[in-house]
This record gives C-alpha cells, sequence and structure tokens, in this order.
C-alpha cells in the first residue's frame, strides 16, 4: 500500500516518470480515495474509534473495537492513532502523545496520524508543536479530509487564520465534491479580508450544499463584506427561508445583516423593518436601538428616534 501511495504522490507532485499526466487536482483526489478504500479494508474499526473520539470525545464502545481492531490485525499506525485517541478522551495526555509519536513512527506520511498528534499537542498546551503539526497535514503524502477538517479547526481556534485557509484549500483539493471545504474557506478568505475569493467559494459550497444554512449563510456574509447588498439580501433570504436556520446563530445574526443591506441601499423604512426584528431576536439589543435610532433619523421621524435614544440610555444604565 506504501508504494502504491508513494507513487501517486510522484504523481501529483509531477516527479513521476511515467508518460501519462495526471494534473496535481486528480492525483490527490484519486490518492485520498485510496486511503479511504485502504482504510475501510485495514482499518475501519481503529478509525471508527479515531472519528468518534474526535476532539477528546468520550466513546463507550471504544475498548471494544479496539479489541476488534487487535483481534482482526488491522493496520499498527491506525491501532496506534486509535489507542492515543481513546486515551486523550480520557485526559491520560501522556500516554495519548507517546502512543501518537509511535503511529507517526509506523507511517510519518499519514495525515490522519499527524492530525492526532497535533491534537494531543493542544491538549498538553504545547501551541507551537501543535501548530508545526497541523501544517504537516496537507503535506503529507496520504491525504485524508477528517484530518484536514480537524486541522482546519485547530488553526482557527489559535487564530492561525492564513495557515487554516491553506489547508482548507487544499481539503477542496482533495475532497471537490464536500461543501464543508468550500465554507470553510470562504470563512477564513472572508476572516482575510479576501473578499472575492469568499465569494467563490461561498457559491461552489451553496452549490454542493443548498439544505445547509452554514452555507449560505457564509455566501452572505461574503456578499456583505464586498457590499453586494440586493445579492446579499437574497442570501441571507434562503437562510431563513431554512427550517434549519430558525434560532439558530446563522439565523439570528443574517437579520442586522439584512438591516445594513437595507441601509446600504438607502431603503431605511425596509432597515426600520429589519432592525425591529432584529430587536427581539439579538441577546443584546443596543446596538440595534442605535441603528434603528439613526434611520428614524434619516427618516425625518424625531419622535420615534427619540424613543429608540431613550431607551437605549435605559439599556445603558442597566447594562
Amino acid at each position: 500500500m506504501n508504494n502504491k501511495l508513494n507513487n501517486k504522490f510522484l504523481l501529483a507532485t509531477g516527479l513521476s516518470c511515467c508518460s501519462i499526466i495526471f494534473s496535481a487536482y486528480d492525483a490527490w483526489a484519486e490518492t485520498c480515495n485510496e486511503m479511504r478504500a485502504y482504510e475501510e479494508k485495514h482499518a475501519p474499526n481503529a478509525v471508527r474509534v479515531i472519528v468518534a473520539t474526535f476532539k477528546a470525545k468520550q466513546y463507550a464502545d471504544a475498548d471494544k473495537y479496539l479489541q476488534i481492531a487487535r483481534s482482526n490485525k488491522e493496520d499498527a499506525g491506525y491501532i496506534k492513532a486509535a489507542e492515543s485517541a481513546v486515551a486523550l478522551s480520557r485526559r491520560q495526555f501522556k500516554q495519548a502523545d507517546e502512543l501518537a509519536k509511535q503511529a507517526l513512527q509506523i507511517d510519518p506520511q499519514n495525515s490522519r496520524f499527524l492530525a492526532q498528534m497535533a491534537q494531543v499537542k493542544v491538549n498538553l498546551d504545547d501551541d507551537q508543536a501543535a501548530v508545526a503539526y497541523f501544517v504537516k497535514v496537507p503535506l503529507a503524502a496520504k491525504p485524508n479530509p477528517d484530518a484536514y477538517m480537524i486541522a482546519c479547526a485547530g488553526l482557527e481556534s489559535m487564530d492561525e487564520l492564513e495557515k487554516a485557509y491553506v489547508v482548507a484549500k487544499k481539503l477542496v483539493e482533495i475532497s471537490p465534491d464536500s461543501y464543508q471545504g468550500y465554507c470553510r474557506a470562504a470563512r477564513f478568505a472572508r476572516g482575510l479580508a479576501k473578499f472575492s475569493e469568499a465569494e467563490k467559494y461561498a457559491r461552489k459550497g451553496v452549490e454542493l450544499g443548498p439544505l445547509y444554512k452554514d452555507a449560505h449563510f457564509v455566501l452572505a456574509d461574503s456578499l456583505f463584506a464586498l457590499k453586494k447588498w440586493k445579492e446579499c439580501l437574497t442570501a441571507c433570504d434562503k437562510v431563513l427561508a431554512l427550517p434549519t436556520a430558525k434560532g439558530t446563530r446563522e439565523g439570528i445574526l443574517v437579520l442586522p445583516m439584512m438591516a445594513r443591506c437595507y441601509e446600504g441601499l438607502g431603503d431605511y423604512q425596509a432597515a426600520v423593518k429589519a432592525w425591529t426584528l432584529a430587536l427581539s431576536q439579538m441577546p443584546d439589543p443596543r446596538k440595534c436601538l442605535s441603528a434603528r435610532a439613526q434611520c428614524y433619523k434619516k427618516l425625518g421621524n424625531l419622535t420615534a428616534e427619540g424613543k429608540d435614544l431613550a431607551e437605549l440610555k435605559r439599556l445603558d444604565a442597566a447594562y
């Protein structure tokens, strides 16, 4: 398996002497598919444990499936990685660290093992080492979408947006049919003020995940940053139209976004309505009150403006 995957990696980097020329994109995606097939055949129970204990979650059946993995003589590296994941979930950090090292000694080019080691370092409060392992994930010869998503989440949590964005773009390459990779890439690009790139990735995310609120929200947020007010309003409406968005972070945050869009269009009457709706949903309504007061002022409704400012003063005193 190692030689076969290494050959794929050579193709992906343009180093193969074979006369067939693969694009890097296709070669990485094909290698990813081979990795998935290998895991399904040679490490299904170990992988089950690794996935179930993501973010150090407890898994009641961990010992059961680890024993099955050992009895079936599954890939030794995956068993070590699974044992590390279980130790991490039980807060046995030194043991988790040693087992993760053993997994990497068996296969240092496995992105799943690199992600596991990075998670261990996070829990050991060794952020420098964690970042170093996370950035190695997309460089490994054996790609895995789960590992890339773990790396994205880990780097984002440490405010390493540039590095997270690099990983997200590689995630899109190895898993081109997953909306999650595009949403992550869009969110990181948005955070880095790369608004046009954010829109590009967000639109693809919506295309692949039309029923997911986070896909529509990241598109709305990207369009808002580009001041494409009408398109942003359309994206916001699509978020609100999804039953899964009601009462969620995405479903609430689009409300003030819509109000700002109407302001950008100069439609202050619609903005007032949007701010009024946002007022009932936002945990702290003061910014909404202040913004609505400004809209009333634009409309010449000084009485309504005065009421909002008075309420704002009362709330400021209460907070």
